[in-house]
């Protein structure tokens, strides 16, 4: 076995370097084709909102706080 653990010496290995994000140029380098898509292959409708963020809120939130006994539909 050697003197020096070559494990020890990776994770101990100190280095000076000097990388500045002003430095970094980043190239494109992905190759891949390019696809038409001419239209959904099914049909779909979003129907996510953010009414909940208006202000004053129009929809109250109260059910959030609601004991799971209030929210419950059966008898």
């Amino acid at each position: 076995m050697s003197e020096t653990d070559k494990f020890i010496a990776m994770v101990s290995a100190k280095v000076d370097v000097d990388l500045r994000l002003g430095d970094f140029q980043p190239r494109p380098m992905l190759v891949a084709p390019a696809h038409s898509v001419p239209r959904a292959k099914f049909a779909a409708i979003d129907f996510h909102n953010h009414l909940d963020a208006q202000d004053p809120p129009m929809f109250c939130a109260s059910w959030m706080n609601a004991e799971l006994k209030e929210l419950s539909t059966s008898p």
